[in-house]
């Protein structure tokens, strides 16, 4: 009990503070798998021996960490996000979006680096489900990326002119 409570500022509100759940000897938890929720309980106590393992379950934990506000489990999770190979980064987005995951918005943000990267985001269906906020960020990117790729077309038009005249001196001479 004691544990949960310091690890989470809901079940410490809920265990000690003023609240009707304080003096139940079984709380009941809405909406909330019972498997999952051990699951949860595993990666808490000390002598936890669970592990994160699939994108799926690294999401439901982190769905359940963040609903009872466990900060070191959130962190984790993130973590075993950006480590997993194999959720498309639209769905990655979307997590960093919902649940405010800075390191993994950064870390998809990384992987964004051409304008076709972008439009996968921009073309799939969390697209529409995001928040403004992160739509403004991907614009941005989108456009840091197209302004970077005009700086090199420019950089090689110049580079080819200058080949070209010293092509022509060497010519003329």
């Amino acid at each position: 009990l004691k544990i949960l409570a310091f690890n989470s500022p809901m079940f410490n509100a809920m265990f000690y503070g003023d609240f009707a759940e304080k003096n139940k000897k079984e709380i009941e938890l809405n909406d909330v798998d019972r498997k999952e929720f051990i699951e949860l309980l595993h990666l808490i106590y000390p002598s936890n021996k669970s592990t994160y393992g699939t994108a799926h379950k690294a999401i439901f934990i982190l769905k359940l960490a963040d609903q009872f506000q466990i900060m070191s489990v959130i962190e984790r999770a993130e973590r075993s996000l950006i480590d997993n190979r194999n959720l498309p980064i639209p769905e990655m987005v979307e997590i960093a979006d919902q649940y405010n995951l800075y390191a993994l918005k950064k870390h998809c943000f990384a992987k964004l680096t051409t304008t076709a990267a972008v439009k996968v985001i921009e073309k799939s269906p969390v697209y529409s489900g995001l928040s403004d906020k992160m739509k403004a960020a991907i614009m941005q990117r989108k456009a840091k990326i197209e302004s970077r790729n005009d700086e090199n077309r420019k950089r090689k038009r110049e580079n080819s002119a200058d080949s070209d005249s010293s092509v022509d001196n060497e010519f003329l001479n």
